[in-house]
């Protein structure tokens, strides 16, 4: 049985190395907050949006942008939290330290060369 569980280990890891799984978990962690970062750019028109369609009552009206808000409230904290975890520090710290181990060389990077960029489940 541990025959079997190592065999899949190595499929699944195709000979990863631990600096490799670390530097791979990182970079889904950026994944992850690039994609919710761009998902905030619609928050203000999502909250905004009951207010410019016609509704039946001013009541109604209040009722659909507080909900709205309170959404937009939710996609806000949900980001800051994101940013501020452990996990998210930890990527920035070693970004920070790389960079400065080696400032030369660095592309930016740019989102046609990764079609897949705002896919969390697939790798570029």
């Amino acid at each position: 049985m541990n025959g079997q569980q190592s065999t899949g280990n190595a499929v699944a890891g195709a000979d990863v190395s631990p600096e490799e799984a670390r530097l791979r978990e990182a970079m889904r962690q950026l994944k992850l907050l690039h994609i919710k970062s761009r998902l905030l750019r619609g928050t203000i028109p999502k909250m905004l949006d009951p207010l410019v369609q016609k509704q039946p009552s001013p009541d109604v009206m209040y009722a659909a942008f507080m909900k709205a808000v309170n959404e937009a409230q939710d996609t806000i904290k949900e980001f800051t939290e994101l940013m501020r975890d452990e996990k998210s520090k930890a990527v920035f710290d070693m970004a920070d330290k790389s960079k400065e181990e080696n400032p030369f060389g660095i592309k930016p990077w740019r989102h046609q060369d990764h079609p897949n960029w705002f896919n969390l489940d697939k790798d570029d």
